[in-house]
């Protein structure tokens, strides 16, 4: 962005992602000769407590807090290739949700397939691991950035689990080195056949739990 503050060059950047260790002082009354030296680059705070933050200044991409969720029903098989391979697929789904969770529903119909998509937002730089529980089938893919077309399929599930059953054969991916702060392309397809059916992407950070939207957004076309 440019030109849009009195004449002068605006930029944007991430200064702070969440999750990022920053260091805090909680003041008391004997800290009125503090001043403002601690507003200064060169002021030591090393021995400020330190911590997670919360929240990010100059985090990226807004409207965190849900993954799309596109379904398509009347669908037989319980392959994922009985969802990819439909006429429908992948531009006429029959509906579309955007949870919370990176979780469908539990028992919610026969004869469909899913897609859950969006971006994910890696609190720290580290080496995650993702895992994928469903019944029937599915597929969980990553990119190596926002792009969808730099995506690869890093766990799946041939069969069907329980629901939240995480499971260490191919449902469990090998660790994968993520930035933080920078968003990546995530996606899951999944196939119903009938009986029960479930589907849910859980990850190292709080491992048991499906994917929280705080660390999600939907998928909206770029």
């Amino acid at each position: 962005m440019t030109n849009i503050s009195y004449g002068l060059p605006q930029y944007t950047t991430e200064i702070v992602p969440t999750g990022a260790t920053a260091s805090y002082h909680v003041p008391a009354v004997s800290d009125k000769s503090l001043g403002t030296g601690w507003t200064y680059v060169d002021f030591d705070d090393s021995p400020w407590e330190d911590g997670p933050t919360s929240i990010g200044f100059g985090d990226v991409g807004g409207g965190k807090g849900t993954i799309l969720r596109e379904y398509w029903t009347g669908i037989t098989g319980s392959s994922v290739s009985d969802i990819t391979g439909n006429s429908n697929y992948p531009d006429n789904p029959s509906g579309s949700t955007e949870p919370t969770l990176f979780e469908a529903p539990t028992n919610w119909s026969n004869y469909y397939g899913t897609r859950m998509r969006g971006f994910l937002y890696p609190p720290v730089s580290d080496d995650y691991t993702f895992w994928i529980s469903s019944d029937d089938a599915s597929e969980l893919w990553l990119s190596t950035d926002e792009n969808p077309d730099n995506r690869t399929r890093i766990a799946f599930e041939a069969n069907w689990t329980p629901s939240r059953v995480w499971e260490t054969g191919t449902e469990q991916s090998a660790p994968i080195a993520l930035v933080g702060g920078q968003r990546y392309y995530i996606e899951a397809l999944h196939k119903e056949g009938s009986g029960g059916d479930n589907l849910a992407v859980t990850w190292s950070l709080n491992f048991g739990q499906p994917i929280d939207g705080q660390y999600l957004s939907p998928w909206t076309g770029n």
